[in-house]
C-alpha cells in the first residue's frame, strides 16, 4: 500500500489512511501500445468499499510513472497531485479505457498502523 511512498511525492501519506488490516486487489492491463499497467486497491478487511489505490504505469520503453488515490473522510477522493474528485473514476487517466486486464488476484493482507 502506498508501495513507493519514500520514493515518489505525493500529497498522500499512510498517514491518511484509517489504522487496520487491509486486504487487498491487484488488476495488471496490457495497453494497446505494449507496456504494462498495475491497478491495487485496498479496503479495511472488515469494510468492503475501496479506501486507498494505486496506480503503475510501465511504458515499454521502461519509463515507470506511479499515482496513488486516497480516499478521504467526506467521501472524496484525493490524488498524487492533490487534486480532489467525488469519484475515483474521475482521477484515473482516460487512457484506462483502452487497456485490457490479463491478470487479476488477490494481495496478502497488510497492517497499517496500530491495530487494537
Amino acid at each position: 500500500m502506498l508501495v513507493l511512498q519514500n520514493v515518489v511525492k505525493s500529497h498522500n501519506s499512510v498517514r491518511d489512511i484509517t489504522p487496520g488490516v487491509y486486504k487487498g486487489f491487484c488488476q495488471i492491463f496490457e495497453p494497446t501500445a505494449g507496456g504494462f499497467v498495475v491497478f491495487n486497491r485496498f479496503s479495511l478487511k472488515s469494510y468492503d468499499n475501496v479506501t486507498v489505490s494505486e496506480l503503475i504505469i510501465l511504458q515499454p520503453n521502461g519509463d515507470q510513472s506511479f499515482l496513488d488515490f486516497v480516499r478521504l473522510r467526506d467521501r472524496r477522493w484525493r490524488d498524487t497531485n492533490g487534486l480532489i474528485k467525488n469519484n475515483l473514476i474521475d482521477l484515473l487517466p482516460l487512457e484506462l479505457l483502452n487497456f485490457r486486464p490479463i491478470r487479476e488476484y488477490f494481495l496478502a493482507e497488510e497492517t497499517v498502523g496500530r491495530v487494537q
